[in-house]
């Protein structure tokens, strides 16, 4: 509030010369209209002011508890507060509600607190803890919230993110697809991954081999043929191998193996077979199974395709390899 002239004051002058700091008394012309009870007065003298409470009224003196402890404010400074206000200088009363209620001590202040009310003129000192926002929920009085408070007010769940999803226009989070939602490929929210896309389709290459022409009869030999692995190939994984046939075998299983000539190692825990009277290993009673600790191959590695049985009357045979990345 600005220190200005109460609508509500009550005027006299010094009769008697006050030094701030110093005196106790504060001396009237005439005290008949002030206030036994304590109160607050101004002085000034055109220049300076300054503001002070008086606790009880003897005819025109007004009484202070003591010289320096009831002496609120001023406008002037010298050091010791030894400012002099000469015989003449105005008096004037100060209501309590102009002034002083309005003034909150800053004695009430602890550290990492501050000022509120729950009730209409009555401030008080609030303490807010750490991890905890200042607010008010329904029902409830101005307070330090707990987290679990504040998400009930703002109507959000543990963990809740308020990102929005992505899309191709609008940046946001997004979910990771998985290899068989690459491969569905309809999805136009879910982020390919590396991980994914090597799991799918796309990570895959497939090498589709022409053993021996379609009236070709194989024969039960270690290196039918050899394939070198090219650079295309390299760091990838066998995932798959089968044969297909010209002419079906009319009894006996025509089977076939892999063999890692460079590391000396088969590659097929389960060799392909073909049941009789089919075309390809594709309907296998027993597909073949490739050896996880044999798979990888790299830029060189010399493949082997052997025979093991030819069944009867098998004619012309294809092997196709799928790899993929690990």
């Amino acid at each position: 509030m600005a220190l200005g002239t109460p609508a509500n004051e009550v005027q006299s002058t010094l009769s008697t010369a006050f030094i701030r700091g110093t005196d106790s008394t504060i001396i009237t012309a005439s005290g008949t209209n002030f206030p036994a009870t304590s109160q607050v007065v101004r002085l000034t003298d055109g220049l300076k002011w300054c503001l002070l409470i008086y606790t009880s009224k003897t005819t025109d003196t007004l009484n202070m508890a003591n010289a320096t402890g009831y002496a609120l404010a001023q406008n002037v400074s010298s050091g010791d507060d030894a400012e002099t206000w000469a015989i003449g200088s105005t008096v004037e009363l100060v209501w309590a509600s102009d002034y002083v209620a309005d003034l909150v001590p800053k004695s009430l202040f602890d550290a990492q607190s501050i000022i509120a009310a729950v009730t209409d003129d009555t401030p008080a000192k609030l303490t807010v803890a750490e991890q905890t926002l200042v607010g008010r929920i329904t029902g409830g009085n101005i307070d330090d919230l707990s987290a679990a408070q504040a998400r009930t007010l703002l109507n959000v769940a543990d963990d809740a993110d308020a990102t929005p999803a992505a899309s191709t226009t609008v940046a946001g989070k997004v979910e990771l697809a998985i290899a068989s939602e690459v491969n569905t490929g309809t999805s136009v929210t879910l982020a390919v991954t590396p991980d994914s896309l090597a799991g799918s389709y796309a990570g895959r290459k497939t090498v589709y081999i022409k053993v021996l022409n379609e009236d070709a009869t194989p024969t039960v030999t270690d290196g039918l043929m050899h394939f070198t692995v090219p650079l295309e190939l390299n760091g990838m994984n066998l995932i798959d191998a089968d044969a297909v046939v010209k002419t079906a075998s009319s009894s006996g299983l025509p089977e076939f193996d892999l063999y890692n000539l460079t590391d000396s190692a088969d590659m097929l825990s389960t060799d392909i077979t073909i049941d009789a009277t089919e075309l390809s290993s594709y309907t296998a009673t027993t597909p073949p199974v490739v050896d996880a600790a044999h798979d990888d191959v790299v830029t060189g590695d010399i493949i082997r395709i052997d025979c093991d049985v030819i069944g009867t009357g098998t004619k012309g045979l294809d092997i196709v390899l799928v790899f993929g990345l690990p």
